[in-house]
C-alpha cells in the first residue's frame, strides 16, 4: 500500500489472506473502511460506491482510493471471498477474490457465509 502525493492511496493486491492487516493499513492511511471475509456486497452498497465519484478506481493489480471523495458518515466495504476459478477446459482451483461497496459508518452489515463463487475464464483467440 502506498500513499500518493495527491492524497490518494494505492492498494496493490498480491494475496488476500490478512483482512485485519488490510483494515489496519487502510486506517493508518486515513481510509475509513471495513474489511470482512464474509459476503456483504449487494447492489445497494455497490451502487452507492459508484455514485461516490472518484472514491475508488480499480486498476490492473488493485485499487486507488481517494479518502477525500468518500462521503462523510460512510466507509468503504472490502469483502474478501473464497472463489473457485475455472479454466476453459473445466479444471478448477480454489482462490481468493474481493469486491467493494460503500456503507454507512457503524451500521450493521447484512453478511452471508460465502460459498465459493465460480469464475469462468474465456479462451482468447489471437
Amino acid at each position: 500500500m502506498d500513499t500518493n502525493s495527491n492524497g490518494t492511496v494505492t492498494v496493490d493486491v498480491h494475496e488476500l489472506t490478512h483482512a485485519a492487516l488490510l483494515a489496519k493499513a487502510l486506517g493508518e492511511a486515513g481510509v475509513p473502511a471495513v474489511v470482512t471475509t464474509a459476503l456483504c456486497l449487494d447492489p445497494q452498497n455497490q451502487g452507492a460506491l459508484a455514485k461516490a465519484t472518484g472514491a475508488l478506481r480499480s486498476g490492473r493489480t488493485g485499487v486507488v482510493i481517494d479518502p477525500a471523495a468518500i462521503p462523510s458518515g460512510t466507509e468503504l466495504l472490502f469483502s474478501i471471498l473464497r472463489v473457485r476459478v475455472l479454466s476453459p477446459d473445466g479444471e478448477g482451483q480454489n482462490g481468493t477474490g474481493f469486491g467493494w461497496g460503500l456503507v454507512n459508518s457503524g451500521a450493521p452489515l447484512d453478511c452471508h457465509a460465502s460459498k465459493p463463487a465460480k469464475y469462468y475464464h474465456t479462451a482468447t483467440t489471437h
